[in-house]
């Protein structure tokens, strides 16, 4: 019946039943589990204001033309902000040193 239907044009009116019983009838269909498993975290970060804890990461990158070798991520875990800044690698070893700029000293 497919290769007959094949390049027809076709409507089904019940398309979703016919689908429905075709999947109630098949044995495969019926073993596989659709439900997707809910993750969850072992041990949550849990913040109360922001900057109250930041994760920050310092990875190692392609040389750009201005020769920063090095990207540093902040991420503030109470609202998810992240901000990510390429830099050379003096900059980059002691990492908390942009925590001192002046829009975010006074907040840490």
């Amino acid at each position: 019946m497919i290769a007959h239907l094949k390049g027809a044009d076709v409507f089904f009116d019940n398309l979703r039943g016919i689908v429905q019983n075709f999947c109630d009838a098949c044995d495969g269909c019926q073993n596989v589990s659709l439900t997707k498993k809910k993750h969850t975290v072992k041990n949550p970060i849990v913040t109360t204001y922001p900057l109250e804890h930041i994760q920050l990461d310092c990875v190692e990158l392609t040389q750009d033309a201005d020769g920063n070798k090095y990207g540093s991520n902040l991420i503030d875990c109470f609202s998810k902000f992240a901000h990510g800044v390429r830099m050379d690698f003096l900059s980059c070893l002691p990492p908390l040193t942009f925590l001192t700029s002046p829009g975010l000293s006074s907040c840490v």
